[in-house]
């Protein structure tokens, strides 16, 4: 995951620029970035490619990312 989120560094992916990348684990990888829209640095967390193809794991991701907008 580590050489993923080095090589997405710099880059962007919708309004986000991928500043810097902030750590990774099982389902993906962290960046803290910036929303250009907004004008604000967010962590934004990218679902790793192959588990982009597995139905429950997008499913798992969603709701983490349910839970953690409600904080």
């Amino acid at each position: 995951m580590e050489e993923i989120g080095k090589a997405l560094q710099g880059h962007s992916l919708g309004p986000y620029r991928l500043d810097r990348f902030v750590g990774g684990g099982g389902m993906g990888a962290v960046f803290r970035a910036l929303d250009e829209r907004l004008q604000r640095v967010v962590a934004l967390k990218v679902l790793s490619p192959g588990l982009s193809r597995d139905v429950a794991a997008v499913q798992r991701f969603q709701n983490e990312a349910r839970a953690a907008a409600r904080l």
